[in-house]
C-alpha cells in the first residue's frame, strides 16, 4: 500500500519523530511535501488565485491554506500516477503500538475489497450512524460530523472527484461534510480510531491557534455557502438522500 505523509520540507524534527514512531508498523511509506501557507499567503496575489474569495473574506487562515493545497497536491500524485488507492497522514499523527496488529489486519481486509469512490477516516472523534454498516468490518458508510484530516484511506476515484472541487479554496481540507456532497464522494467511518494525534494540545501545530480565532466567524461564513451550494441542481439531491439516510442508519453500501 502507497503511504504518504503530508509535512513541510523544513519540518525536520517533526519527520523525525513520525519516523521513530511510524518504524513499528513496518510499512514503507513516503514524505510528500506540503504548501507552506504562510509564506504562499505573504503574497496576497498568488492566494487570492487560489481562494473562492479574497484572503480576508475567506475566513481561512493561511495554514489551512497550505494544508488543503499540500492534500489536494496528494490528491493529483494518485490520480496521475493511477495509484489504486493510498494511506494519507500528516507528521503529526502515530499508530499506538498496540494497535498495530490490527491496523496492519484492517490494512490487509481494506486492500482485499477497497470501497469505491470513498474516503476511510481512521481519526477519533467522529460521529456516524452505527446502523449503516458496509462490507468492511468495522467501518460504517453514514458520516455526520467531524474532522480531521492526519489519517484517512482514498481510492483512486474519490481522489479524481476531489480534485474538481477542492480548487478554488472554499473550505479547510477536513471539511468533510461539504466535501462529500460537492464532490459526490462516500465519506466512511472506521469505528476504531487507528491513527492517533500526537499533537493533542496543538503546541506544534501551524494551523490550531489561528484556527481557534476564526472558529465563530468561520462558522457563519461556511454555513451560508453551503447552504447556497445545496442549492444547485448539481449537489441538491444529495443533502436530503444523505440526511434520510442519516435519520433512519440503515443503507448498506455495497463495495
Amino acid at each position: 500500500m502507497k503511504v504518504f505523509v503530508l509535512s513541510l520540507a523544513s519540518d525536520v524534527k517533526k519527520k523525525a519523530v513520525f519516523e521513530r514512531h511510524f518504524s513499528c508498523t513496518k510499512l514503507s511509506f513516503s514524505f510528500f511535501d506540503g504548501v507552506d501557507g504562510q509564506e504562499l499567503c505573504r503574497k496576497p496575489s498568488a492566494s487570492d488565485k487560489l481562494l473562492y474569495m479574497p484572503l480576508e473574506e475567506s475566513c481561512l487562515t493561511p495554514g489551512e491554506i497550505g494544508c488543503a493545497l499540500g492534500h489536494f497536491a496528494i490528491y493529483r500524485e494518485i490520480v496521475d500516477k493511477n495509484i489504486p488507492f493510498a494511506l494519507v497522514m500528516e507528521d503529526d499523527a502515530y499508530i499506538a503500538q498496540s494497535d498495530v496488529t490490527d491496523f496492519l489486519n484492517f490494512l490487509d481486509a481494506y486492500g482485499d475489497g477497497v470501497p469505491k469512490n470513498s474516503v476511510i477516516l481512521l481519526t477519533s472523534n467522529v460521529q456516524y450512524s452505527p446502523l449503516a454498516r458496509t462490507n468492511l468490518a468495522g467501518v460504517y458508510g453514514c458520516y455526520k460530523s467531524g474532522n480531521g484530516t492526519y489519517g484517512y484511506l482514498i481510492d483512486n476515484e474519490a481522489a479524481r472527484k476531489l480534485m474538481t472541487v477542492v480548487l478554488p479554496i472554499r473550505y479547510e481540507a477536513d471539511f468533510w461534510k461539504g466535501l462529500q456532497y460537492s464532490a459526490g464522494i462516500r465519506i466512511m467511518v472506521c469505528k476504531k480510531s487507528y491513527v492517533r494525534n500526537g499533537d493533542l494540545l496543538y503546541t506544534k501545530s501551524y494551523i490550531a491557534h489561528d484556527r481557534n480565532k476564526m472558529k465563530e466567524l468561520r462558522s457563519d461564513k461556511q454555513a451560508a455557502l453551503f447552504k447556497e451550494e445545496c442549492k444547485t441542481l448539481k449537489y441538491k439531491w444529495r443533502n436530503p438522500i444523505v440526511k434520510l439516510v442519516s435519520f433512519l442508519g440503515m443503507m448498506r453500501f455495497s463495495s
